[in-house]
């Protein structure tokens, strides 16, 4: 039995239990944006999209970078001891407690002024006091898919997404017609009971350190935490910072439009997202580096042939699917999701490396792809969003992704020469075949 499986499942296994849950998942996104898009207009879609953005910039600082370094600490085998799991675990519920004093505050404070400040501001202000009041919800979701991913429990990594996004899809079916505050309302609601289940779960796992204990797998994890902080600022930021700088440019409107054209390409990267998440624990497990950089280049090379096929697919069924789905005003919105559909591919291949140079704990040059990127995407929003309207921001989005791409893969040539060639990146009939013999020996156990 292979080191993966007495760990609890291996790469190929957790790969496959996401692709399952990015079915799930990709259906009720979608399910959920036809929900807000029918019920509540482009206006609130567009909202939704900024507090979106708002939280995916600020969970990583409020979480100190503690979710990916805790799958980093707890996916090393002499780490995984329930001693080392309650130590980190107790860390963790320190940082739940600071994210929500700092929520509370802030989201108290934003909604306070919002009575007394003039109308052109109430948007502004009801999004940064709703994400505010998400926050420790979803900094204590993203601590708990980092213990369960570094536990190598990728199912539980999952389903906490998925309750999120199923609580969430029920809520607005319910009640996104009475208008954009609603669906703000129904989205903290839906992180805080997932957020509460596991904040119980962590409390039976939580254990005080011995004053005579090493601090040294403590200051580890903070350490990587810092460094991983800058990433998952960077991957954030590029995902989602173009809306807060497209929204006073082209308004919330037309940002509505564009959403559901980002949300489409954004559907299609999540495998190799949800991929890449796989990857760290896989990395930071191999002492050597070349196991898991053989499933490198077989997850890229079937990456790159899975969202070929889904991107053919999407030119053909989108100039009807879309405006079938979210109403004709969307209909616009296939121009961007074809500027957008490379996007998805990068996002993905860069995920996917970027994790795995973390796991060998490179990351600083992710951190600097990230930045590079995030600077050429935010010029490109200005400028191109100014001259072309949306569609210009939909093609900065694109070109700050090329950025990264290209940064990323020059940092993993530079840490292993010869990396970046032997991924292949050329789908091969042996690829199948490898993957066919696994899925059977999977369903023959």
């Amino acid at each position: 039995m292979n080191e993966g499986a007495q760990s609890g499942g291996g790469y190929g296994r957790s790969v496959l239990v996401s692709v399952a849950t990015v079915a799930t998942m990709s259906a009720m996104a979608l399910a959920n944006n036809v929900a807000i898009a029918r019920l509540a207009g482009p206006e609130a879609r567009g909202l939704y999209g900024v507090v979106v953005a708002i939280g995916a910039l600020a969970v990583p600082a409020a979480s100190m970078g503690l979710g990916p370094a805790a799958t980093w600490q707890l996916g090393k085998r002499a780490d995984s001891e329930p001693a080392q799991l309650g130590r980190v675990v107790a860390h963790l519920r320190r940082v739940v407690l600071l994210s929500l004093a700092l929520g509370m505050g802030l989201g108290a404070l934003a909604l306070g002024v919002r009575s007394f400040a003039p109308s052109p501001t109430h948007a502004t202000l009801l999004a940064i006091g709703c994400a505010a009041l998400t926050l420790p919800a979803q900094v204590t979701n993203e601590l708990g898919r980092g213990v369960a991913l570094g536990r190598r429990r990728a199912l539980t990594y999952n389903l906490l997404a998925v309750a999120v996004l199923a609580g969430l899809l029920s809520l607005n079916l319910l009640t996104a017609q009475r208008g954009p505050a609603q669906v703000l309302v129904n989205l903290g609601v839906a992180n805080w009971i997932v957020a509460l289940a596991v904040m119980v779960r962590g409390s039976s796992l939580a254990r005080a350190p011995e004053k005579e204990e090493d601090p040294g797998p403590l200051d580890a994890l903070r350490a990587y935490g810092a460094r991983a902080t800058l990433v998952a600022l960077g991957d954030a930021a590029l995902l989602r910072a173009d809306y807060l700088l497209a929204a006073p440019i082209i308004g919330l409107t037309k940002l509505g439009i564009y959403a559901i054209a980002d949300q489409i390409s954004h559907l299609m990267a999540m495998v190799g997202l949800l991929a890449g998440k796989m990857m760290l624990p896989e990395s930071a497990a191999d002492s050597e580096g070349g196991r898991s950089l053989a499933k490198l280049g077989l997850a890229c090379r079937l990456l790159v042939l899975a969202l070929s096929l889904g991107s053919l697919v999407a030119i053909a069924v989108g100039p009807w699917l879309i405006p079938a789905l979210f109403g004709p005003e969307f209909a616009p919105a296939y121009a961007a999701m074809l500027i957008l559909l490379p996007a998805a591919l990068l996002k993905g291949l860069s995920a996917l490396i970027s994790t795995w140079l973390a796991g060998r704990g490179v990351q600083r040059p992710t951190v600097r792809a990230g930045a590079l990127a995030l600077g050429a995407q935010a010029l490109g929003v200005v400028a191109l969003g100014l001259s072309l309207g949306w569609l210009g921001v939909a093609i900065a989005k694109t070109l700050g992704y090329l950025v990264q791409f290209v940064a990323v893969l020059r940092a993993l040539e530079r840490h292993r020469p010869g990396a970046a060639a032997s991924l292949g990146w050329r789908p091969r009939l042996d690829d199948l075949r490898a993957l066919s013999r696994w899925l059977a020996a999977r369903l023959g156990r």
